[in-house]
């Protein structure tokens, strides 16, 4: 059974788009920093483990909730 979502209304949300890049890996540091909660999207099955691991050290030295959804919005009608 999947547990339930903690989330708080009253923090700071980011939704970010394709991170299984640099730039993006680095924007979702410096908000995770700052004390977003954030919602990750990647596209490439190969960079998962890689971001999964980020997703937790983000979590862990942040003190944040972080979500990381697989999501290719490269076609039309795809999302």
């Amino acid at each position: 059974m999947r547990k339930p979502m903690k989330v708080s209304l009253l923090r700071r949300k980011a939704i970010l788009t394709n991170v299984d890049n640099v730039c993006g890996a680095g924007i979702a540091q410096k908000l995770a920093e700052d004390k977003y909660d954030l919602v990750l999207t990647y596209s490439s099955e190969k960079n998962e483990e890689k971001l999964v691991g980020m997703v937790d050290k983000l979590k862990k030295e942040n003190d944040i909730e972080c979500f990381l959804m697989k999501a290719d919005f490269s076609e039309k009608n795809t999302a």
